[in-house]
């Protein structure tokens, strides 16, 4: 995260469902989620951007969760 992130960024397909930024482990404190509102196909990519909250400064891990069936191409920090 370095000296701070604000908002992330990614580039989605699939059907409805949602993207959430947690830190140190897939369970660890959520940060950011961004809805997404589906594709129409498993190959029709979108952005989704969404802020982050709560301590995203330093070094730690970063773990996406996705659900609903989102296939995910790229993550940006920024």
């Amino acid at each position: 995260m370095g000296s701070g992130a604000s908002e992330f960024s990614a580039r989605v397909a699939g059907s409805s469902g949602t993207v959430e930024v947690r830190l140190g482990s897939p369970t660890g404190p959520l940060v950011g989620t961004a809805r997404t509102g589906g594709t129409a196909s498993p190959y029709d990519y979108t952005t989704v951007t969404a802020a982050l909250t709560g301590a995203t400064k330093g070094r730690t891990g970063v773990y996406l969760v996705l659900s609903g069936g989102v296939r995910l191409s790229t993550f940006t920090l920024r």
